[in-house]
């Protein structure tokens, strides 16, 4: 699970584990902790939400800017 989601991992991911998973909760704190060191941060969909004017890329990011 890790391996997977650090190999897709990019600026503005995000993420969505289910907490009824049989294997997301022993694995969080290890999942977590690969990511702060390959020097991420978190934040809330919330903080990721450019308001208007944006742009949405290939990969479905979304860009400040028109």
């Amino acid at each position: 699970m890790q391996e997977r989601i650090l190999r897709r991992l990019r600026n503005g991911s995000i993420m969505l584990f289910h907490s009824g998973a049989k294997n997301t909760p022993d694995a969080l704190p290890q999942i977590i902790e690969a990511i702060r060191a390959e020097g991420y941060d978190f934040a809330t969909v919330s903080e990721l939400i450019h308001p208007r004017p944006y742009t949405v890329d290939f990969e479905g990011r979304q860009h400040k800017g028109g």
